[in-house]
């Protein structure tokens, strides 16, 4: 004992902590705690050099995602375009369908964080979906009643169309008071967060992909062309990014997205304007997809062609032509183009420069929450939001830009017969001599 007490008024450690010092020096796997790393590699005090073991390469291989990615999407584009090829109604029934997926698929991102988890709010997941149902009717409503108007019968199409908004305004006054009532004290903020947080999902989903319907029955042509030039926007930026990506510029293109490219950017631009262009030629040569589609019941196999889509006589510049002549030969005064395909170019621009933000908002979102995709419903692809967050915006930019430049009229004849069916005899009599003085007066 007196030799222990002198061993530690002298510091000299005793045997028992020497066995400790040498068990603390090593990790519960036996290696040594000493080791220093540098410049990527363990040295031990001794200066010795282990070797590392290399991490166990990943079976799925690059070649193998890819493949997937293509299997994956080509089956989507199948889908679809077999769904294009049936009937309107369907492809109304399938856009809806999207929304509603894409919406739910945003709420969950809120109710995955771990406050959501561990608060228990009534009634909350049920309001959100009884938002939904309620913007659903108060948005789609009238357009589908319209495609009915020649199916119902007449008196009960104009009770629904008149008290469609009024039935509207009651269901949402509902659901205000509803969850007001089931505030809970000490949620507030929460709820309060979560409420805002549906009615933004809302917005970006439902608002601003409702014009889709409409694109739809002015011809199926809005909906597939804005369509295919995003997909093929976004395959060509994955191809050109990882052929040439930072080869040529090195500077990096958006921290939201560190995985795209300037490379694949321009790439992608320039290879869709020319898809674009030839694309909606196609198009144009098949009544199926340019006709608009009034109602159910009217065929959209024949109609009068509208002038966007038949072809023109349009003067080339005489540079242009008398480079071309010097590269190809022949005459270059004048091509023939139909003017759609002008709308097409713009339409490819909008899809290269603009749609992109949708995607980086989705990017964004996504980092601040801490999740790589809203889903895995596709197989390499993501969740339905992942692979429609450009498409929300491209098509709000179809419905601006056609009502603007091409059908500068807002209402068609077949609309204006259905609101004059609504207003009473008088009205309907007064409006007819007024009509016939109109046009006599133009005369």
């Amino acid at each position: 004992m007196a030799e222990v007490r002198q061993r530690k008024k002298e510091g000299t450690p005793s045997s028992g902590d020497l066995k400790k010092s040498d068990n603390s020096s090593k990790d519960e796997k036996g290696n040594n705690k000493d080791a220093v790393v540098g410049e990527g590699k363990l040295k031990s005090s001794g200066g010795t050099s282990p070797t590392t073991t290399a991490p166990a390469p990943n079976p799925e291989t690059f070649l193998k995602k890819i493949l997937r990615r293509i299997a994956v999407g080509f089956t989507l584009v199948g889908t679809f375009m077999a769904i294009l090829l049936s009937n309107h109604f369907y492809v109304c029934l399938v856009v809806i369908a999207i929304q509603a997926v894409s919406f739910k698929e945003i709420v969950t991102v809120r109710y995955n964080q771990k406050e959501a988890r561990t608060r228990k709010v009534p009634w909350f997941r049920t309001f959100n979906w009884y938002f939904l149902l309620v913007t659903f009717f108060y948005v789609y409503g009238l357009p589908l009643l319209e495609q009915f108007k020649l199916i119902l019968p007449a008196n009960i199409y104009h009770f629904l169309v008149h008290y469609h908004m009024w039935a509207s305004f009651c269901l949402y006054v509902f659901g205000f008071c509803a969850f007001i009532l089931t505030l809970k004290k000490g949620h507030y903020k929460y709820q309060f967060s979560q409420m805002a947080w549906t009615l933004m999902t809302l917005v970006i989903v439902v608002a601003q992909s409702s014009v889709w319907i409409h694109n739809i029955f002015d011809g199926l042509v809005w909906l597939l062309l804005p369509a295919s030039l995003i997909v093929f926007n976004d395959v060509m930026a994955y191809f050109c990014g990882i052929t040439l990506g930072r080869k040529l510029i090195s500077r990096k293109f958006l921290a939201l997205s560190p995985n795209k490219t300037w490379e694949g950017f321009i790439g992608a631009g320039l290879f869709t304007l020319l898809f674009g262009f030839w694309f909606a030629g196609f198009l144009s040569q098949y009544d199926w997809f340019i006709c608009p589609k009034v109602d159910f019941n009217t065929s959209v196999q024949h109609c009068l062609h509208d002038p966007v889509f038949i072809l023109r006589d349009y003067a080339v510049p005489p540079p242009i032509a008398a480079f071309l002549h010097s590269v190809l030969g022949g005459h270059w005064d004048s091509v023939q183009i139909r003017p759609f395909q002008l709308h097409a170019l713009i339409f490819a621009l909008f899809a290269s420069i603009i749609a992109p933000f949708g995607g980086f908002f989705a990017s964004g979102l996504k980092r601040a929450y801490g999740i790589k995709d809203f889903d895995n419903i596709f197989p390499g692809h993501g969740g339905m939001t992942d692979r429609m967050d450009c498409q929300m915006l491209m098509g709000l930019c179809v419905y601006v830009h056609l009502r603007t430049f091409i059908r500068t009229t807002w209402y068609t004849v077949p609309q204006l017969i259905g609101y004059i069916a609504l207003l009473p005899r008088d009205q309907q009599i007064e409006l007819q001599t007024k009509l016939v003085q109109l046009i006599t007066n133009q005369h």
